[in-house]
């Protein structure tokens, strides 16, 4: 491959910008279509795909740009996750969830369309902007919308629950009634719908994935029919801008605030439902795709949503701690310190 010579007009890459994103600003900073530049990047590298593929060549894309060797070779897997400063997104199973890029707000991206790895929500804070989809739209006076955002943001973030996620999906057919859906949720709301329901999506979902849902969703001996008929409840509260905890109360007739996690599970286990209606026996065949969504990390059943991703690191510190108990007892005896058997994991250790 011949040696690729930058661009005359540099243009500075947003911190986790999609490599698509990027070569398309790239291009129209430099008056050329982004087929003719493919084109002549194939004919110096055979090797390239046909079709206009920004990601398979990140490295050329960065000479081109002027960019140091490998800059756009990350994916946006080379920074820090929002649970742990100390994780890399890549090493994050959260953060690796995220369902394809986010649109950035275009005031932000000063007037440019740009997209992101982030896993941002649909709505810039800061400038009070729609910017979902693409979209540039001011919803400066409406705070229910700009709180859910905050939520988004806050709480969700760190559940690693995005807007574009799967959890989230679930929650838009709950609120609806689409058991069943023909196409993508989101393909079947307008725009002014999406803005119009955000918070009550966001309400719903700080429910599904609270610890005490998810605790519900996990144990397989609870009767689905009963989970689907929680779920069923917990969408209409919502709908009619109760508290979504209320149908929990209503299901076991008591309220469940401060209440032992084994005798909430053992009060709904004695709930029998006598006659479903028909939206929840169909949503209680989407039970399975719902508990998958919302528990995409096992260890929130003990409410502790960052044990998952820590866990690594504690089993380490452990082995270390160990070790320098054996040594400090060895030297106490005048012994020589403790060493691993040969063919022995750490963790066996």
């Amino acid at each position: 491959m011949k040696r690729v010579r930058r661009l005359p007009v540099r243009v500075l890459p947003f911190p986790a910008e999609t490599v698509t994103s990027f070569y398309r600003r790239l291009c129209a900073a430099n008056g050329i279509s982004e087929r003719d530049l493919w084109l002549q990047l194939r004919h110096d590298d055979p090797s390239l795909p046909l079709a206009v593929s920004p990601r398979a060549a990140p490295n050329v894309l960065s000479a081109l740009g002027g960019l140091p060797a490998r800059y756009l070779d990350t994916d946006g897997t080379d920074r820090p996750c929002a649970h742990d400063p100390a994780v890399w997104v890549r090493r994050c199973a959260g953060c690796r969830s995220g369902n394809g890029a986010s649109s950035m707000c275009r005031r932000c991206a000063r007037g440019e369309t740009v997209e992101l790895y982030q896993r941002v929500g649909p709505i810039c804070v800061k400038h009070q902007r729609w910017h979902a989809g693409g979209a540039d739209i001011d919803i400066s006076g409406l705070e229910p919308q700009l709180a859910a955002q905050r939520r988004l943001n806050g709480t969700l973030r760190m559940r690693s629950v995005a807007y574009r996620s799967n959890a989230a999906a679930c929650a838009r057919d709950l609120l609806h009634g689409w058991h069943e859906p023909a196409r993508d949720s989101d393909a079947q709301l307008s725009l002014e719908q999406q803005i119009e329901e955000l918070p009550l999506l966001v309400a719903l979902l700080l429910q599904l994935t609270s610890p005490t849902f998810a605790g519900i969703l996990a144990d397989r001996s609870l009767n689905s029919l009963t989970i689907a008929t929680l779920l069923q409840g917990t969408a209409s509260a919502v709908r009619v801008g109760g508290d979504a905890s209320d149908a929990l109360a209503a299901l076991i007739g008591t309220s469940a605030d401060g209440m032992p996690a084994g005798e909430r599970i053992e009060r709904i286990r004695s709930v029998r439902v006598a006659e479903p209606d028909e939206a929840t026996v169909r949503l209680r065949h989407r039970l399975p795709t719902i508990r998958a969504a919302v528990l995409q990390q096992s260890d929130w059943v003990s409410g502790d949503p960052l044990r998952a991703i820590n866990e690594p690191r504690r089993r380490v510190r452990r082995y270390l701690e160990a070790l320098r108990r054996e040594h400090a007892k060895r030297d106490r005896a005048g012994d020589s310190p403790a060493v691993r058997p040969s063919g022995t994991s750490l963790l066996e250790w």
